[in-house]
């Protein structure tokens, strides 16, 4: 049986089985979020494909304005390239990178871009956050 060290004494005592109940049970549960968190994220990725697919076909006035930006397929009020830029780096990365790592590889590789932002690490920061909370897919 294991046993836990309470904090306030320092006593190491069994722990109580309806605490051990609890554990068990959000431990289940977190396991079944994380199962249908990566299947909800496969099928986003899917819808996404299909969507930009039909566009190609049909071409972007198919989509609303919304889509066309969340498809990657409509500049946004931003500096356009920069978040691909940024995927680019991410992508062509052996490891993971961190935001000043990622603007130095973007100083060598795209040296205009970074000159356009007041604080490049947190445009970055922007960027690699949408970029590891989405599904990855070829984006050019």
């Amino acid at each position: 049986m294991h046993t836990a060290s309470n904090g306030s004494n320092g006593k190491t005592q069994a722990p109580d089985p309806h605490v051990q109940e609890v554990v068990r049970s959000a431990e289940q549960e977190l396991f079944q979020l994380l199962q249908r968190h990566a299947e909800i994220m496969k099928r986003i990725g899917t819808i996404k494909q299909t969507l930009a697919g039909l566009a190609n076909i049909f071409g972007d006035s198919l989509l609303s304005d919304e889509l066309l930006t969340f498809l990657d397929r409509k500049s946004a009020s931003r500096q356009p390239g920069f978040t691909r830029a940024c995927r680019l780096v991410l992508m062509e990365s052996g490891a993971p990178l961190g935001a000043r790592q990622v603007c130095e590889h973007l100083q060598r590789k795209f040296p205009e871009l970074l000159e356009r932002h007041k604080d490049p690490i947190a445009s970055v920061t922007r960027c690699s956050t949408a970029w590891w909370t989405t599904p990855r897919r070829a984006a050019f």
